[in-house]
């Protein structure tokens, strides 16, 4: 990028669903794992049984033909405005979600002391509202590894979360390497973002800090997050992009 890009925010304030809050509307595209494609390309494809851990194939691939696929929603995503609800204290609705995919989360969100209601197969209710919950929310530690287990592509914004939360934690990262990179910027109300998830993490944590917070770098967010800016000022936010985002080829 020959120039750099600015996110500028105030205090998240979304209330709730209703009277306490909004919905929102998730995307759908290719989550972390990308076993929902995989999956599909495995049985209807190669008429391999999935999931499996081997694949073995001899001679030429077979002839392909036509099929289906409902892209699944971005748990990533959907993971993300869960703990924005949590760390600012408020309630959103989301869908389409997959609880399923998103259960190691919701057993910590409830853990914490947040309250979490399945409307509809594909539409989640988060309450972290003080009114509805108890003040202080407790924290919680957290392993990352592979689905079904803790994200680690959450790993970070959960930390921004635990930051607000009652007690010391420990948060341990098993799957990649760098994970924690983005704990040497956590200071000040101008900080850069490093990469996509150690960025969306700076953007938590302006939601819930007092005052006003700059974050360069955002490039990186938005290679996994469309819009963003835009999803929470209907959730409420103040924050606006001070720099418009590069168009796309």
């Amino acid at each position: 990028m020959t120039q750099h890009q600015h996110a500028y925010m105030k205090n998240f304030s979304a209330q709730g669903v209703g009277k306490y809050g909004h919905g929102l509307q998730m995307a759908k595209g290719w989550w972390g794992e990308g076993s929902g494609l995989i999956t599909h390309t495995l049985e209807h494809a190669w008429n391999v049984p999935a999931p499996t851990s081997l694949l073995s194939r001899e001679g030429r691939s077979p002839s392909l033909y036509g099929s289906e696929y409902a892209i699944i929603p971005d748990r990533i995503e959907a993971g993300t405005f869960m703990l924005a609800a949590a760390i600012t204290r408020s309630c959103i609705s989301m869908s389409p979600v997959v609880p399923y995919h998103l259960s190691c989360l919701i057993d910590k969100l409830v853990t914490v002391g947040c309250k979490i209601t399945r409307r509809d197969p594909d539409i989640l209710e988060v309450y972290a509202v003080p009114a509805k919950i108890e003040d202080v929310l407790q924290g919680f530690d957290v392993k990352t590894s592979p689905f079904p287990g803790f994200p680690t592509d959450l790993q970070p914004q959960t930390t921004a979360l635990l930051t607000t939360c009652d007690g010391l934690r420990v948060v341990e990262e098993s799957v990649f390497e760098n994970r924690m990179s983005y704990a040497s910027v956590l200071r000040g109300s101008q900080v850069v973002a490093s990469d996509l998830r150690g960025g969306v993490l700076l953007v938590l944590a302006g939601l819930s800090a007092e005052g006003n917070t700059e974050i360069d770098g955002v490039a990186h967010i938005d290679r996994g997050y469309e819009n963003l800016e835009m999803k929470l000022q209907l959730l409420g936010a103040d924050v606006k992009r001070l720099i418009p985002a590069a168009s796309k080829p």
